[in-house]
């Protein structure tokens, strides 16, 4: 007993490369197992689908599949082979079958050793839990291919078609689908912050991201006016340990908020942390807006039209257009949607012009997400008569006058103005 293992008498010996008895398995059964099978002659069927064919009558394939096996087709490769009935042909060997063949033989082992016969029931096992897996695959390509003459591989239209059927499969378990909110189902949940501890960068950082999102950020879609948010930033910071509102001033801040949380992922000074900055801002603004009061304001159009924006820009569309419902019917409450005729003398051409900005952003809006999700359109153009904004950049709008741009100038609203035409007459693909 000096450490030794003594084999039990009239037992075969088993060696480190196989862990299988040596005398169960022989050279010609080691060479078979490694032979490729080759058919002289491919059936009908599998000739046509370029499939691998066993050579006999019926084929493994044919009668997998339970459909006749012919060998009608003219052979134009010498004497015409003898087609065996698939009873004379020998059995093709399996891994899964030499598997449980060598479990079996080694359970004999189990009385001298008791640890061995645990792992080889936990080898059989995995074995049929494999060849089960392996036949139900099988079994749904199988299901598929039912067009005639068509490549069964791993390169064929059937694996392709059973991998996407998998993944779309593990895409609708997934975790986020399930989690998320029942208006951003479908989209990936925006990460969890505490907008409560939210620290507002220095006041001449803040001016530089609010002239990024007028110069880069958001060149078609301009319904803001940047001085009047300059205005507001300016109050923002000046008012930050306020701690009463009046009617409208959460809006102002919300919409200033979403200004720097849409233009930190536009800004020049790439940081890994621009990300989470912006995710801070866009949740203190949602905070700002669940505390409004009051009576519907275009600023309460703005904001929400803005995280609509910024959702839409961030792969959200399910979330932009569940938001987009509420904004549409704000918008329709104020009348964006209807032309206004004011008295000259309580003209503030500043809120016209944002109003017709805002309108037709809102429009415009309504189209991609109808467009790009398939649903109906929330804005008919039945409903509207609202004029286009003018042609001015945001300088040359004050409350009082209007300054006329001069002759052959280009406007940066020019662009704007253009994206609005084509979303209400796109022109014809058949002119």
């Amino acid at each position: 007993m000096n450490g030794s293992i003594t084999t039990p008498p009239n037992q075969p010996v088993l060696t480190p490369q196989s862990n299988v008895p040596s005398s169960n398995i022989s050279a010609a059964d080691k060479r078979g197992a490694r032979a490729r099978m080759r058919a002289t002659r491919a059936c009908d069927r599998c000739k046509g689908k370029k499939a691998r064919c066993s050579g006999n009558q019926p084929c493994t394939l044919c009668d997998r599949l339970g459909l006749e096996c012919a060998y009608k087709a003219s052979y134009r490769r010498g004497r015409t082979p003898y087609i065996l009935p698939s009873t004379h042909v020998p059995p093709t060997p399996d891994v899964n079958t030499a598997a449980v063949a060598n479990a079996q033989s080694m359970l004999s082992l189990a009385p001298s050793f008791p640890d061995l016969a645990e792992t080889v029931v936990e080898a059989g096992k995995a074995a049929e839990e494999a060849a089960l897996e392996d036949a139900g695959e099988e079994s749904s390509i199988s299901e598929l291919v039912d067009v005639p003459s068509s490549y069964i591989g791993p390169a064929s239209g059937v694996s392709f078609l059973t991998r996407a059927k998998k993944r779309l499969q593990e895409d609708a378990t997934s975790s986020h689908t399930t989690d998320a909110s029942t208006f951003a189902s479908g989209d990936t949940p925006l990460p969890e912050c505490d907008s409560s501890f939210l620290v507002l960068p220095p006041k001449h950082e803040a001016m530089l991201l609010i002239g990024t999102y007028f110069n880069v950020s958001f060149p078609t879609h301009r319904y803001l006016h940047r001085p009047t948010v300059e205005v507001w930033c300016d109050e923002l910071y000046r008012n930050q340990m306020q701690c009463f509102f009046k009617p409208g001033d959460r809006e102002k801040k919300a919409i200033v908020l979403m200004v720097l949380a849409k233009a930190t992922l536009t800004s020049r000074h790439k940081d890994e942390n621009n990300a989470a900055r912006s995710v801070m801002f866009y949740a203190a603004s949602e905070q700002q807006l669940t505390k409004e009061s009051g009576e519907t304001r275009l600023t309460s159009v703005m904001s929400r039209l803005l995280q609509c924006h910024y959702l839409a820009s961030q792969s959200r569309i399910n979330h932009a257009w569940s938001l987009f419902g509420t904004t549409a019917r704000l918008a329709f409450a104020v009348g964006l949607h209807r032309k206004q005729r004011p008295q000259a003398s309580r003209v503030n051409h500043v809120e016209m012009q944002c109003r017709r900005r805002t309108f037709w952003a809102v429009y415009s809006l309504d189209r991609y997400l109808s467009a790009a999700l398939g649903r109906p359109k929330a804005i008919h153009d039945d409903d509207i008569d609202q004029d286009l904004p003018d042609c001015l950049d945001d300088e040359n709008i004050l409350p009082d006058n209007l300054i006329t741009r001069p002759p052959h100038s280009q406007s940066v609203m020019q662009a704007s103005i253009c994206h609005i035409k084509y979303k209400t007459s796109p022109p014809n693909p058949s002119t």
